[in-house]
């Protein structure tokens, strides 16, 4: 009993302040992102009873490493469009997640346990509407949601890509001088490496970058390692302009691109 109890303690400082000390094995590395996600950025707490049975099974070795994964995944999905975009309130997910954190322990099959869980949870899934419109709100005083939001996008696109938020910048591409009513919305924020931030200055993306002799969004294209970033910016570039209109409308198009991400469970 003492052992159990022992372990469970050593299994639950893991999950509640994890350190990448514990997960720093390449294969484990993205396990230790998922948990800052839900537990930090997320803010999220009602999930706990459920977490320490399931990593409690995956010691053990009741629990595959496939099926962690696809778990962490699920609850970063669906608490981002949930609790963390769409509604703060987490009301009624406590009970849920005991039920699991009970079954996870009992029952050998992991696999219909999880099954079952991802059905329950699709069943709150919030309309694409409403979190359109609440995503829609997002802003620079939001970075570290709007970094996190980028990084799973730029995932898609480079799976090798690494989701640790200390390595990655997001930059505005019209410079916040401008201070027009979009500047900070989420569709004039890119990806893009610190160090570009501090060349480009105030410059707007079709002005000249006099060190090169050429447009700074040209310049950043060539030299971003982002995928998603240059995509985004060779349209820009063929458009030939970036206002206001182009802004909302790339806000609106993250919006409905992020909720289908998401909302594979």
């Amino acid at each position: 009993m003492l052992t159990e109890l022992c372990t469970a303690a050593k299994i639950y400082k893991k999950i509640t302040t994890p350190s990448l000390e514990d997960w720093k094995n390449n294969k484990n590395y993205h396990i230790y992102c998922h948990i800052k996600n839900i537990n930090g950025l997320f803010k999220l707490k009602v999930h706990f009873s459920f977490f320490l049975a399931l990593f409690e099974e995956f010691e053990k070795k009741q629990l595959k490493l496939e099926l962690l994964n696809e778990t962490l995944l699920l609850m970063e999905n669906f608490h981002f469009i949930f609790t963390h975009i769409v509604s703060p309130s987490a009301s009624g997910l406590d009970n849920k997640y005991s039920k699991f954190a009970i079954r996870i322990r009992k029952e050998r099959n992991k696999n219909k346990v999880i099954g079952d869980l991802k059905r329950e949870l699709l069943e709150k899934m919030p309309p694409k509407e409403e979190y359109i419109e609440r995503f829609k709100q997002l802003n620079f005083k939001d970075k570290d949601t709007i970094r996190f939001i980028l990084l799973r996008l730029e995932k898609e696109k480079d799976p090798s890509i690494t989701l640790d938020f200390e390595l990655h910048s997001i930059e505005h591409l019209e410079p916040k001088t401008k201070k027009t009513a979009e500047i900070n919305d989420i569709g004039n924020l890119f990806l893009l490496e610190e160090k570009y931030n501090n060349e480009k200055d105030q410059l707007s993306p079709f002005e000249k970058y006099t060190k090169k002799e050429e447009n700074i969004i040209d310049y950043l294209t060539r030299e971003t390692k982002y995928k998603t970033t240059k995509e985004e910016l060779r349209k820009i570039i063929k458009s030939g302009k970036w206002t206001s209109s182009e802004i909302k409308e790339r806000t609106e198009r993250l919006a409905k691109q992020t909720y289908t991400l998401f909302s594979k469970l």
